[in-house]
């Protein structure tokens, strides 16, 4: 099933309500300070260049690449909803930091050229990316990244027990063959297994340099079975 994101007016409606409702953005403060804190000990494991290019996919409303353009990378933030590049775009112009935002495709990144990128980073975007997209936009980060580039990305992990389908609400549910959450019969978030997940990242040519298990959310009982941080490089 081909997938069209730009049509999902769900996350468009979201960042509306949230920014209405005075939040920093997609997710709660406690979010972005968390993290900050990983990217903090990414920067720590790795030689990167402080004043290198920086790209965070599915920027939101800007808070992680404004954090990096403050610490001295020249930064950028891509996302396919116009109102969160509207919205990261005016807590720029309000902030001393200057990051460049355009609203674009994480599957194919077109807006960028062959080896742009010092350092990538996605925590909110691959899960939402489905079947053989999931492929394009990780060949797409191998592609913009530098030769030794780095890419700090992260994944949910399925709860692989389960064997039945789960009904979260009205349209809603989750099947574990497809591993995806569905809405209206449109799947919707992608659930990793372990094993899969870093076969995805060495299929388009990244190494894994480190990975993490942070622990698994309760409130996303019983389909999650924890989170898993990776650092790759581009050999």
């Amino acid at each position: 099933m081909k997938i069209d994101y730009s049509s999902r007016r769900d996350f468009a409606e979201r960042f509306k309500e949230r920014k209405a409702e005075g939040k920093p953005g997609w997710a709660d403060e406690d979010s972005y300070k968390a993290k900050v804190a990983r990217i903090e000990k990414f920067l720590a494991r790795h030689n990167v260049p402080t004043n290198g290019r920086f790209l965070e996919l599915g920027c939101g409303a800007g808070n992680i690449t404004l954090f990096m353009a403050e610490k001295g990378f020249e930064a950028y933030g891509i996302d396919i909803v116009p109102e969160a590049v509207a919205w990261a775009k005016e807590k720029m112009r309000k902030s001393s930091a200057s990051a460049d935002f355009c609203v674009g495709n994480v599957v194919d990144l077109k807006s960028y050229s062959d080896g742009f990128f010092d350092f990538v980073f996605d925590v909110e975007t691959l899960h939402c990316i489905i079947g053989t997209d999931r492929k394009s936009c990780l060949a797409s980060t191998f592609r913009i990244l530098k030769k030794g580039g780095l890419f700090l990305v992260g994944a949910n992990l399925v709860n692989e027990k389960l064997s039945k389908r789960v009904e979260l609400g009205p349209g809603c549910y989750f099947d574990p063959r497809s591993q995806c959450l569905y809405h209206n019969g449109v799947p919707y978030y992608y659930l990793s297994r372990r094993k899969e997940f870093l076969k995805e990242i060495g299929d388009v040519g990244f190494q894994v340099v480190h990975s993490e298990k942070a622990p698994k959310i309760p409130e996303y009982e019983p389909l999650h079975a924890g989170w898993l941080w990776v650092d790759v490089i581009k050999p």
